[in-house]
């Protein structure tokens, strides 16, 4: 084979390795949004039996956590049995 020739396969491999790649990474990217959708949805503060109240109004609600889908400035609070 001549070295032209040579060229042009490494050519085509190249462009094979990165359509592989390009597919590869959509499957991935596609399946980690479902998957962040689904913790999304377990760290939703209304799913784990909570409410969200201000700062001001959380004292007495029970155990208390920033964020977990309330609004920015909220807590996240979850009445303790007791």
């Amino acid at each position: 084979m001549s070295k032209k020739a040579d060229v042009n396969w490494i050519i085509v491999g190249f462009v094979l390795a990165l359509i592989v790649l390009a597919i590869t990474a959509y499957i991935f990217w596609s399946k980690s949004k479902s998957s962040e959708q689904a913790a999304t949805g377990i760290l939703d503060c209304k799913a784990r039996g909570g409410n969200c109240y201000s700062e001001s109004a959380k004292t007495g609600q029970g155990v208390c956590f920033k964020g977990m889908g309330c609004k920015e400035g909220e807590y996240c609070c979850i009445a303790s049995e007791g």
